[in-house]
């Protein structure tokens, strides 16, 4: 191989990684706007699930608190006769 053949090679190996980078920064900047447009919509579902959380663990607590006045009651009218 001449030194012009192994020049030209070399120079076809270094185009085809520009056209590889090129690619790779479009795709880049491509998510990097998507991830633009749905960072408000992410937080949005971030602040539901934790009000939802939240949620959950209220209506737990008066499941457990609504037992427990059923369980005094009953036990109060079998206690009571």
């Amino acid at each position: 191989m001449t030194d012009a053949e192994v020049l030209r090679q070399i120079n076809r190996r270094l185009d085809k990684q520009d056209e590889q980078l090129a690619a790779i920064r479009e795709e880049q900047i491509r998510v990097a706007s998507a991830a633009e447009a749905l960072a408000p919509a992410l937080e949005e579902v971030v602040a539901f699930w934790k009000g939802s959380r939240i949620l959950a663990k209220i209506l737990g607590t008066l499941a457990a608190l609504a037992s427990l006045a059923v369980g005094a009651i009953v036990w109060s009218a079998d206690r009571l006769k």
